[in-house]
């Protein structure tokens, strides 16, 4: 390993109390892998882990997850552009339906870890039960608009995410459409990332018909889905009934004139809106 991973393993095999583990950029190979999972044994008092970037195969994304799921204390986990794969998704999906491990864990991040629609079927079967899990980032993964779909779904049983990042998938309007449904009844959910989704109008309509009902989003980044004038016009009209969101993200839609003037005069009615992006006409 070069010297600067072997002096971050080298402390965290010798210090026990070690609460914060990070390795970004470091390649990571097999033999480190090892050395890793023999450390993680002996520590409880790591509260998060971050291992992005590190060029990890399937197998070793398993084999961690494996030693991680047993540490109490873990907060947060991100496995960023790494292979996680269907194989690396269904491990964390059952470590975090377990009673005991990552139970607690509080932040997951995934991006860029290509999925697939297996990984995500199976990620969203655990968090439908899980109750711990505040803040998941799913943004390029390579989800389809079936693996948005089912995710989707899972947020009409979840209770405790707060915050979902799903930028740079393929969700599509069926997507929206499901997501609509989740969150017209979910009441957790406080911040959505759906940027560069292939939304297009119709999907924005579904978006729009969500925002009409739910009250307790408050962040919501539609930026660069394609959206014109007709989906502007709807996202606008919805403004005028909800009373919840703070900030809307409409940057990068080719919106014209017509359509921004129509988000500008929602804003007469809306009082809550505190940033409105979008670009420059």
């Amino acid at each position: 390993p070069s010297a600067k991973l072997n002096g971050r393993l080298t402390e965290l095999e010798l210090n026990s109390d070690l609460t914060q583990l990070a390795l970004d950029g470091l390649p990571i190979g097999k033999v480190d892998v090892a050395r890793i999972v023999d450390a993680l044994a002996l520590d409880t008092a790591l509260t998060s882990v971050s291992l992005a970037a590190c060029k990890l195969d399937t197998a070793e994304v398993v084999q961690l997850i494996s030693a991680l799921k047993d540490i109490g204390s873990l907060k947060a986990i991100s496995l960023a552009w790494n292979k996680v794969g269907p194989r690396g998704a269904a491990r964390l999906a059952a470590a975090l339906a377990q009673e005991r491990g990552v139970a607690p864990l509080k932040s997951l991040d995934l991006v860029g870890s290509q999925l697939g629609l297996e990984g995500a079927q199976k990620l969203a079967r655990a968090l439908e039960k899980n109750t711990t899990l505040k803040v998941l980032d799913l943004s390029y993964s390579g989800l389809t608009q079936r693996g948005c779909s089912r995710l989707a779904i899972m947020l009409k049983s979840n209770r405790s995410l707060e915050t979902v990042n799903m930028e740079g998938n393929s969700a599509g309007s069926f997507g929206a459409e499901m997501l609509a449904g989740s969150l017209a009844v979910n009441g957790a959910l406080r911040s959505l990332n759906l940027a560069r989704n292939e939304l297009g109008d119709r999907g924005a309509g579904e978006v729009a018909s969500m925002l009409e009902k739910n009250s307790t989003l408050t962040d919501l980044n539609l930026a660069g889905n394609d959206i014109s004038v007709r989906g502007a016009r709807t996202l606008a009209s919805s403004l005028e009934k909800n009373k919840g969101l703070l900030n809307l993200d409409v940057s990068d839609n080719p919106l014209g004139k017509i359509g921004v003037k129509a988000f500008w005069n929602a804003l007469d009615t809306n009082t809550t809106l505190l940033t409105l992006t979008r670009d420059e006409m």
